[in-house]
């Protein structure tokens, strides 16, 4: 099978929280930053990073 691309989302507002948790649901892995924390608990799956 083939391997897919790790992604990066910025920014978890609607766009990149939907562009996230569709990513995700395709199989993807997805790494996400956002600026405030709360939107982490609503994507199951993916990596959230802090800096």
């Amino acid at each position: 099978m083939e391997r897919k691309t790790d992604i990066g989302v910025i920014g978890l507002a609607v766009m990149g929280r939907n562009l996230a948790l569709n990513l995700i649901d395709n199989g993807f892995f997805v790494s996400v930053y956002n600026r405030t924390t709360p939107e982490e608990h609503l994507l199951q799956g993916s990596l959230f990073l802090r800096s």
